[in-house]
């Protein structure tokens, strides 16, 4: 992983801390009643700020120069499985999307917010084409991103893609 990778990774942990703690802060105000109106707003305005910071970075690492080349790679990928340069694409890629998924159900990121960083023709792109890798590499893949952001669109057979779903490799 370049530099710059893990210079986006620590700023999403930062993001996801600041966004934890908020949680945690409005959970204990819940529960204790212990803070003002004014106190509940500023702590609202700062989870969507932490939120904001994160879609921020989310974008900028999809629009990056290593994911379009990832995905055109993939895009250009066949075969039963992945050769190296593809299986590090698919990679790169499926971390992306594993990430996402992962603050959102963890409630760090909303749903709204991940239709805004995982649109539904990126999401079709992970089902349609990533997922059947992930596939052929382990039977028994880790299919929680794939239903998470598939659902937040109606599920696969719903999704707009490339290709129809009744033509997907699943």
């Amino acid at each position: 992983m370049g530099l710059s990778q893990w210079v986006g990774v620590a700023v999403i942990i930062q993001a996801a801390a600041t966004i934890v703690l908020v949680v945690v802060t409005a959970v204990y105000v819940k529960h204790t009643g212990k803070i003002s109106e004014a106190s509940q707003e500023a702590a609202n305005e700062n989870r969507r700020s932490s939120q904001a910071q994160l879609v921020l970075q989310l974008l900028q690492e999809y629009a990056s120069p290593e994911m379009q080349k990832a995905i055109r790679i993939v895009r250009n990928w066949q075969g039963p499985s992945p050769h190296n340069a593809a299986d590090a694409a698919r990679r790169t890629i499926v971390h992306h999307f594993h990430g996402i998924a992962r603050l959102a159900m963890a409630g760090l990121l909303d749903a709204a917010l991940v239709r805004v960083v995982a649109k539904e023709d990126e999401v079709a792109f992970l089902c349609e084409r990533i997922e059947p890798m992930e596939r052929a590499l382990n039977a028994e893949y880790d299919r929680a991103t794939f239903d998470y952001l598939s659902d937040l669109y109606g599920g696969r057979a719903q999704l707009k893609g490339l290709v129809p779903p009744s033509e997907w490799e699943i």
